[in-house]
């Protein structure tokens, strides 16, 4: 069977809300690897993910983030009614999630008569913090904004 939907892009975030206009706001963008300075790591997280429906109809969209060792983290199901085709967004908020160790995480989908399909790996990575007064070398390096303006017609 055909799949229903693409997906387009995934963010993970610290939190996902609503404004009154009906756009989505996304709280603490993050990118990979997530980094963390010591294990166990309580953690919350959101996943945004950006699709493109295929197909018109009804249907069962189900995600999961587990382990790369495959213990299930987070669960979730929607309901999805695509009444026209168009690019749409639905998202994930996993709270007290417990890192253990230096292991990926893994988003994955499910459409209600398909495989598991990976979304996303997040890698996990540990960096102890400095001591007080010891600049750490740097995880990667820092980019700068990229400013665009555009050029006005003479």
């Amino acid at each position: 069977m055909t799949p229903r939907l693409h997906i387009d892009s995934v963010v993970i975030c610290d939190d996902v809300r609503k404004e009154f206009n009906g756009k989505d706001m996304l709280i603490g963008v993050q990118g990979t690897p997530l980094i963390f300075p010591a294990f166990p790591a309580n953690i919350k997280l959101g996943f945004w993910v950006q699709f493109s429906a295929l197909k018109l109809g009804s249907f069962t969209l189900e995600a999961r983030l587990k382990t790369s060792r495959e213990a299930v983290l987070a669960h979730a199901q929607f309901n999805i009614n695509v009444d026209f085709l168009r690019q749409s967004a639905l998202w994930m908020l996993c709270d007290g999630i417990q890192v253990q160790t230096a292991e990926s995480m893994v988003l994955e989908l499910k459409e209600s008569d398909r495989q598991w399909e990976t979304i996303k790996v997040i890698p996990i990575l540990l960096h102890a913090v400095a001591p007080k007064g010891v600049t750490p070398a740097p995880i990667a390096p820092k980019s700068e904004p990229i400013l665009l303006h555009k050029r006005r017609a003479h």
